[in-house]
């Protein structure tokens, strides 16, 4: 055993509870949406579950009789970092991986490197060596490596967790720069647990600095074991209060593309397409071919950036997005959509529901809560815009279509 008096294993089993809990919801949960996002998220919990569970059975039960496990759990510590920059990343930004991802990955092959000698010793070797371990040096010390000096790695591993917040810090600012990113405006629980989860992981470098302050590597050793067992603890119980987060639907990074947006106005688009006609609102005039077809373009990158979902979403500001005047784009859509412009949004926030609703959101979410994530503030709009569109209120539409008539 390697513990210290003021250690305790409350905080352990707690957060292993936690983790198992958080890990069999990731693998058992269905299987939709972005897969990726979903995978690196599993793949976080499970190294923790590995880094935690090691820790506590070395220190409190009898770890030396797995003694080819000594000194792995760092590994799992070092994959933390990168892992849980991928799944910001995919969150925020889908893409595939390439070679260059590797690079993330130069920290678990250095230590694998430096401990190589230890790892290829025997089984007594290693046995040998931790009984004569203090609960510090087993802890953060680390001392067994070929190049690295005592605590060398555990530096390293706190340099490396400040410099990913960093840059998981960047990708978020990044994301918080558009007001219409996809997953603020279609899963806003999504959206705020990256935020807890970005924020929690201060601790995992914050705590060990301020306890190497303290000059008392004992308690130093306490505040390192707190400082992972509280932050899994937080992000854990946080995704218990709000399940829906797990649900891969929740991390689907996806924007509409031509034909779905076709297919949104395809029923009241019953002006010409005809490059060459004029549209005309009053006195105003809006230009043949190239004029519309720049508002187009315009109107149909903002609609592919889903900002009409935001609530209280006014014609102005669709004109500073479009950078076009709130007098053409009126015209605009009232010529070629024959709506105005509360008729046009509501429309398209419709389909967005009945989209989540196809999608399987409703096994998650009330109908409420799906309509004011897509735009919808007031229960009353709601209905009478989605009556007016499919010709029957929300409910009849949601028994007719998927045989689970509800009220909102």
């Amino acid at each position: 055993m390697k513990s210290i008096v003021s250690d305790t294993p409350f905080l352990y089993l707690v957060s292993l509870c936690l983790l198992l809990i958080m890990i069999l919801l990731l693998l058992l949960g269905k299987n939709r949406g972005h897969k990726k996002a979903k995978l690196l998220l599993f793949i976080y919990f499970a190294v923790n579950f590995y880094l935690i569970g090691i820790t506590y059975v070395f220190i409190y039960e009898k770890g030396i009789l797995f003694p080819h496990t000594l000194r792995t759990g760092n590994i799992a510590a070092l994959l933390m970092a990168p892992i849980s920059y991928w799944y910001i990343k995919q969150s925020l930004f889908p893409s595939k991986f390439s070679w260059k991802d590797i690079f993330h990955l130069l920290p678990v092959i250095f230590y694998l490197f430096d401990m190589l000698a230890f790892f290829q010793l025997s089984g007594v070797e290693k046995e040998t060596i931790y009984a004569q371990m203090d609960a510090v040096e087993y802890r953060i010390g680390f001392s067994q490596g070929k190049w690295m000096p005592t605590y060398g790695h555990i530096i390293l591993r706190t340099i490396q967790m400040i410099v990913y917040w960093i840059a998981q810090t960047i990708l978020l600012w990044k994301a918080r720069k558009s007001s219409s990113h996809t997953l603020r405006l279609s899963a806003p629980a999504s959206w705020r647990w990256l935020h807890v989860f970005l924020l929690t992981q201060i601790a995992f470098f914050l705590f060990p600095f301020l306890g190497s302050l303290l000059k008392n590597s004992q308690l130093e050793t306490v505040i390192y074991s707190f400082a992972y067992t509280s932050v899994i603890g937080i992000q854990c119980f946080y995704l218990l209060l709000q399940p829906e987060i797990l649900n891969p639907i929740a991390f689907t990074e996806r924007t509409m593309n031509n034909k779905e947006l076709e297919h949104i106005f395809s029923s009241t688009d019953k002006v010409s397409k005809d490059k060459n006609r004029q549209v005309k609102k009053g006195d105003s005039v809006i230009k043949q071919a190239d004029d519309i077809t720049t508002i187009e373009e315009a109107l149909n990158k903002a609609l592919t950036n889903n900002i009409l979902l935001q609530h209280q979403y006014s014609l102005t500001q669709l004109a500073d997005e479009t950078k076009l005047s709130t007098h053409k784009l009126s015209a605009f859509i009232n010529s070629h959509y024959q709506m105005n412009f509360n008729d046009f949004i509501n429309r398209f926030r419709v389909k967005a529901v009945i989209n989540k609703l196809e999608s399987g959101e409703s096994e998650i979410k009330t109908l409420a809560a799906i309509a004011k994530e897509c735009g919808f503030k007031s229960r009353t709009t709601f209905i009478r815009a989605f009556k007016k569109e499919t010709g029957i209120p929300p409910g009849e539409y949601m028994g007719k279509v998927y045989g689970n008539a509800t009220k909102i």
